[in-house]
């Protein structure tokens, strides 16, 4: 709520594809004020430890209240996948590999359109669910992507980059 253009805000845990938490932020915007998903989560990032940071947002213009005036939590909406902060503009998958990678990103995160600039982590992944994704792509390439190259740089371009045979290697293990 002390981001610029924020009127009122509320950060709450929710269930995320694979069941496990994920945060999102519900925020309501000053009058006139133009406040998006991408400008809050870097000015968060700045902020916070990564884990803090959420990876919805969700734009409010009224709050759900409880018959006693107080928010009512459980009748906040489940964010759409749209509202994700993917963090880039999308752009498909171009080769037959960041077709396949983009599948095993979308049946991992439950994102339908993953573009191969998104970072993982913005999407909702975590440290549990890219060990998931890395074994996954060691089942259906045959190659493994080293857990440090992934976080250097966690998207389905560099991925693909990573496991490409004419490649130095680097980043494959």
């Amino acid at each position: 709520s002390s981001q610029p253009g924020v009127k009122e805000a509320v950060v709450q845990a929710v269930p995320g594809a694979d069941g496990l938490p994920r945060l999102v932020a519900y925020y309501e915007a000053e009058a006139e004020a133009e406040v998006d998903a991408a400008s809050l989560r870097a000015s968060l990032q700045s902020q916070l430890p990564e884990y803090m940071v959420p990876t919805a947002y969700v734009a409010m213009t009224t709050w759900p209240s409880t018959r006693n005036g107080k928010l009512d939590r459980s009748a906040l909406p489940m964010p759409e996948a749209s509202s994700l902060a993917g963090g880039s503009e999308y752009v498909a998958p171009s080769t037959p590999m960041e077709e396949v990678l983009a599948g095993i990103w979308s049946e991992l995160l439950g994102v339908e359109r993953i573009g191969v600039h998104d970072r993982f982590f913005d999407l909702g992944g975590h440290s549990l669910m890219a060990m998931r994704l890395l074994a996954a792509v060691q089942d259906t390439f045959g190659f493994s992507v080293s857990l440090k190259t992934f976080f250097e740089a966690p998207t389905i371009a560099h991925m693909a980059q990573a496991l490409l045979p004419d490649d130095d290697m680097a980043g494959i293990s």
